[in-house]
């Protein structure tokens, strides 16, 4: 059995653009659209760009919650942390 390359690449475009762009991201902007506003006719440009600034907004948000866990778990260890180094003192 012998595959063609253009139909790989064809397959694998179409799994990317289904799965990725159609299934989570519009889903996403579906999802927060919903919950923020009455209207469900935006374009799919508009619910592209609302799920991108979705998701950077979780990313700012875990690498934030990032530094205060590592804070916690120093105090909680009974530590204390130094925030200027950003390192916990035992």
């Amino acid at each position: 059995m012998q595959f063609e390359r253009g139909s790989v690449f064809r397959f694998l475009s179409w799994l990317f653009f289904t799965l990725i762009i159609d299934g989570i991201i519009k889903t996403t902007g579906r999802v927060v659209c919903a919950v923020f506003t009455k209207n469900k006719e935006l374009s799919d440009s508009w619910l592209i760009a609302i799920a991108c600034l979705f998701w950077l907004l979780v990313l700012v948000f875990i690498a934030q919650a990032n530094q205060f866990i590592a804070v916690d778990v120093c105090l909680d260890a009974g530590g204390s942390y130094d925030y200027d180094a950003k390192v916990c003192i035992k």
